[in-house]
């Protein structure tokens, strides 16, 4: 499978002048494990394309306009300029063989036709340490091996939650942003652009009922094991430390 670069570069460069929302979910089991899910969703932008505009896009988006899901490993050796990165590819996985393990288990998939455009990536974690680490991690891979070099060019990082650090006990499930982590979160997000149309969405979910959520305005679910949460981008931007919750179970 060869990915067109290029053409996601345009496309997220694209999706940033227009309204898109990034939406988190995270699943927590019972006994600690977590699914976690990362979505941009600009849908919205596809009814604002001319249906040619579309065409054209499908045209040159190739493979990855509806690519099914592949693991980040995969992805990475996908690209056009393999070659070029190898070298440093393979001297971080000997160095950090985890790397090499965690580009496997996440796995990326992407959907673009006339009603919907969205791009995800997902993975699971055995606990919050493991995922803690796992976000780390998996921000420094993106980083060395440049995988995400077309998605953040010319509009910082878009992915949000490689700032973050998480805790679950038997009575809480906390998210934490370091006073570090926010200032360089600030100054990712800066780098996006105008911000004012996108949202940021939570969809936070466990096994277990709820009793607390520190968002008074979070919408708790039907049966009590979940709640979500939307932001206007630019409130984030102007205060990272929005996305800090702490919720308590019965």
């Amino acid at each position: 499978m060869k990915v067109k670069l290029y053409f996601i570069g345009f496309l997220i460069l694209s999706i940033f002048m227009q309204s898109c929302v990034l939406k988190e979910e995270i699943h927590v089991s019972r006994k600690g494990e977590i699914d976690y899910g990362y979505w941009v969703d600009f849908s919205s932008m596809m009814g604002l394309m001319s249906s040619e505009q579309i065409a054209q896009m499908l045209k040159e988006s190739d493979s990855f306009a509806n690519m099914g899901s592949v693991s980040l490993l995969d992805f990475i050796e996908s690209r056009s300029d393999k070659e070029k990165n190898q070298a440093k590819l393979d001297s971080l996985f000997k160095v950090h063989p985890q790397y090499k393990e965690l580009a496997k288990k996440v796995k990326i998939a992407s959907q673009l036709n006339k009603e919907s455009g969205k791009i995800y990536f997902t993975f699971k974690s055995k606990d919050y340490k493991e995922f803690n680490a796992s976000l780390q991690d998996l921000q420094e891979l993106f980083q060395v091996s440049k995988a995400s070099e077309a998605l953040n060019k010319n509009n910082g990082n878009f992915w949000i939650d490689a700032s973050s650090e998480y805790f679950y006990s038997a009575k809480e499930f906390k998210r934490n942003i370091p006073v570090k982590a926010q200032e360089v979160l600030e100054s990712n997000l800066a780098k996006i652009g105008d911000v004012n149309l996108m949202q940021y969405e939570l969809k936070i979910s466990f096994d277990q009922k709820i009793k607390t959520v520190s968002y008074q305005e979070a919408q708790i679910s039907p049966d009590g094991k979940g709640f979500t949460m939307s932001f206007n981008l630019v409130d984030i931007v102007k205060n990272p430390s929005l996305l800090q919750y702490t919720v308590q179970f019965h």
